[in-house]
């Protein structure tokens, strides 16, 4: 997605409506409560903590990570989509 597209308010929208109204107080997800792995040939990103240039890496090996490495070494990009998941169901939109 294009980066002024809106995402980071999309997210935050839904997560305020689950808490709010669906009466959720926590979203879990088996990622989040105990990590995943990402298997050896995917393409990977991986971005320079100085620079914040990306450059793009293929995994040799499998990459193990727990539930505390997400969001600070690990970025799983499906969370918002269950996220989303989550709240059509729950309001069933």
């Amino acid at each position: 997605m294009a980066s002024g597209s809106g995402k980071t308010y999309t997210a935050v929208s839904f997560v305020y409506r689950l808490i709010k109204f669906a009466k959720a107080n926590r979203i879990r997800t088996r990622i989040i409560e105990k990590g995943s792995k990402v298997e050896a040939g995917y393409h990977i990103d991986k971005r320079d903590r100085h620079t914040r240039k990306i450059r793009w890496e293929q995994l040799k090996d499998d990459l193990k990570y727990d539930e505390k490495a997400l969001d600070r070494s690990v970025v799983a990009s499906d969370q918002i989509r269950t996220v989303i998941r989550t709240f059509k169901e729950t309001k069933g939109v």
